[in-house]
């Protein structure tokens, strides 16, 4: 490069920063403006400083209470994961099956919608539902949520008045339905949970006499308490329609639950064995550090949901 153009190149330089030595009030003004300007931008930078990673994950579970490993496997597990394979745009598929219970993991492609991934995971479970044992308690639910994931936020929830079952009635019909419906809540869990119910306890050697298996007291007791269609009464130009439920709430009214006739007397479930008020789960327990029982709520976020901001909202409903 010759001098002249050195010395161009320099002069152009000079006269560049020359603008702002010779003018320190309009650079002062300059850089004051900018940083203004930045100031007001900030709030609107997003809280997510990475790039989205999350891949639109779904979990199913299924229950058949009773049911082992190896059975829920074979008779849940496999109908369900033939439909979830055929659904395009799955990257992995895993599935655990346990006492009672299964559960498949689908991941799907980073591009994947995962709203129109859970219609997928929905139509398929449909699809299935002809394959899967009959006795199955409800059908297999799904939460869009990558079960791997920790949650975002727990509580804990203990009461001095109330009883732990009455405890889980308000969490689960108030706090949990009102905070399932946060934008980013993927999935909320209830460890310790309490639902109550009846539990209805057989002694066999009392059963035996009576010629009943357990099973057949299950099927007498589940139709004692059904609420089915009583019909209707038609007299001359009227028609009456028959109201009544026959659903028991009460231990005291299972107790009195006739099971059969013997020697022209009535077998009740009092007379082998007793009905009970407790919880459905009794294996599900939560307690405080102190030792105190308690009922917790645990809640992940869905995938592709802003951590911080659905922290927020969940405290803010809590509140």
């Amino acid at each position: 490069m010759s001098r002249s153009s050195m010395d161009k190149i320099t002069a152009v330089s000079g006269g560049i920063s020359s603008l702002f030595i010779h003018r320190p009030v309009a650079t002062s003004l300059l850089m004051a403006a900018i940083f203004v300007i930045g100031l007001a931008a900030y709030p609107f930078l997003p809280i997510a400083a990475i790039p989205q990673i999350d891949f639109p994950t779904i979990s199913v579970n299924a229950q058949l209470p009773g049911a082992s490993p190896e059975t829920m496997a074979a008779t849940v597990a496999q109908p369900l994961e033939r439909q979830f394979a055929q659904i395009p745009g799955v990257s992995q598929m895993t599935s655990s099956s346990f006492l009672g219970s299964t559960q498949i993991t689908v991941q799907f492609e980073l591009g994947r919608s995962i709203d129109g991934a859970s219609q997928d995971i929905q139509s398929a479970i449909s699809a299935a539902s002809g394959q899967l044992p009959r006795n199955l308690p409800a059908a297999p639910r799904y939460q869009k949520v990558n079960p791997a994931d920790a949650p975002v936020i727990g509580y804990l929830f203990q009461s001095d008045v109330m009883t732990l079952t009455e405890l889980d009635d308000v969490i689960e019909n108030i706090i949990v339905q009102r905070l399932a419906q946060l934008d980013g809540v993927g999935n909320i869990s209830v460890p310790g949970q309490q639902k109550p119910a009846v539990r209805v306890q057989i002694d066999p050697l009392k059963l035996a006499p009576t010629g009943l298996s357990l099973e057949d007291v299950r099927t007498i007791i589940n139709n004692a308490s059904s609420n089915s269609p009583k019909g209707y009464v038609d007299v001359d130009t009227k028609s009456y329609t028959i109201l009544g439920n026959d659903q028991l709430t009460k231990a005291e009214e299972f107790n009195d639950v006739v099971l059969t006739f013997r020697n022209g007397a009535p077998v009740r479930v009092s007379d082998v064995g007793r009905a009970v008020q407790g919880s459905e789960n009794t294996r599900s327990i939560a307690w405080r550090r102190d030792g105190k029982r308690t009922i917790s709520i645990f809640i992940n976020k869905q995938p592709g949901a802003n951590v911080v901001e659905t922290a927020e909202r969940i405290e803010k409903t809590m509140e």
